[in-house]
């Protein structure tokens, strides 16, 4: 398969993860950011997404280059769940467009 994008994998020796790393892609990079933003907010973030990868992977459906899962769609959808209950565990982005300028005045004045 020919990557649009150069990826270089990895993994982390002690833990056994995999992750990717790619370069030339500030959409990537940004991404990124934002899903550590989410993870920062609530430790079940990371806990639920970590579990669902390795089901995922349990079951072969975490490899994009296989036409499955990848695992930033595997967080964003755990993501969109732990948004999605009621109460929300964690808010939308609309919630930080909103509300996060309001809350930053309110700090300084």
């Amino acid at each position: 398969m020919d990557a649009k994008i150069p990826i270089i994998r990895f993994k982390e020796i002690s833990s056994g993860i995999h992750f990717d790393m790619c370069f030339n892609s500030m959409i990537s990079y940004h991404n990124s950011l934002l899903l550590g933003e989410y993870c920062s907010i609530d430790n079940r973030c990371i806990d639920l997404a970590l579990l669902v990868k390795w089901w995922a992977i349990s079951k072969d459906l975490n490899n994009a280059a296989e036409k499955t899962f990848s695992s930033f769609c595997l967080v964003n959808m755990v993501i969109h769940f732990l948004q999605s209950l009621n109460p929300p565990i964690l808010p939308t982005f609309f919630f930080f467009k909103t509300n996060v300028p309001k809350l930053i005045l309110t700090l300084f004045l």
